[in-house]
């Protein structure tokens, strides 16, 4: 009879979590969040022995996520976590904060560099340092092996290029993004390349390496010319001007 009535009560626990659930997701209300958060709030604590408690504290965490409370959803997932972490709610606290501290970046540049020279944009979260190769590539080979487009990478490509003495290496230090929120800083390249046709890579691994990280591969040109073109209107006839990029003649 009591472990009738403990299982009952366990139902009784999961179908008061499901009605808050349910009734979240079909709300208009503004306030719908706010409300939630307290009643899970409420749940969570009131059952805290329980493994319900976790999943509580997942929806709970989601909720935040999704108002893009990096922080504070992890703070709230990692409580979760740590009340029954072999729950499934207790795993979903451990998968959702992976996610908040996963490691990413993108760095944009200009396709030309001349004087005065770009910057390299990052955009990047959960890193603290970046590491960079400029390595020299031959776009008239390239062009010559009927690519759809030169500068693509394929598989191959991409461990040529890492397997290449580069021109230059080097490393920069990045504001540590505490919030876990994504962050834009804007870094100087290379004062002396060549001009020439080369790949910027970049990783958040000294070692450039494939477990756990992401090499991205970015092409440009240093040159001193600069390409205007223009078409006619209402013609295919394309026409432009090549130029000194700093003085315009």
């Amino acid at each position: 009879k009591g472990h009738g009535s403990h299982k009952s009560r366990d139902a009784g626990m999961a179908d008061e979590l499901d009605r808050l659930v349910v009734s979240y997701n079909n709300a208009k209300s503004k306030k719908k969040d706010t409300l939630y958060i307290a009643a899970l709030k409420r749940y969570a604590t009131a059952h805290r022995e329980n493994n319900l408690a976790s999943m509580a504290h997942f929806h709970w965490a989601s909720v935040l996520h999704n108002q893009d409370k990096l922080a504070e959803a992890r703070e709230v997932a990692l409580q979760g976590k740590n009340l029954h972490p072999d729950s499934p709610g207790g795993k979903q606290c451990h998968n959702l904060i992976q996610q908040i501290e996963a490691k990413s970046f993108q760095v944009s540049t200009e396709r030309v560099w001349n004087k005065p020279l770009p910057k390299l944009d990052v955009s990047y979260r959960n890193i603290t340092r970046l590491y960079f190769r400029v390595v020299a590539a031959n776009w008239e080979e390239r062009l010559q092996q009927r690519r759809r487009r030169p500068e693509w990478l394929d598989d191959n490509d991409r461990k040529e290029l890492l397997s290449k003495e580069p021109v230059k290496s080097w490393s920069a230090d990045l504001p540590a993004t505490t919030d876990y929120q994504q962050r834009e800083e804007s870094l100087t390249p290379p004062q002396d390349l060549k001009p020439g046709y080369y790949y910027l890579l970049a990783s958040h691994d000294e070692k450039f390496g494939s477990q756990n990280n992401v090499v991205q591969y970015t092409d440009f040109w240093v040159s001193d010319l600069a390409l205007i073109t223009r078409q006619q209107n209402g013609t295919a006839e394309l026409g432009g001007l090549v130029t000194l990029a700093e003085s315009g003649k």
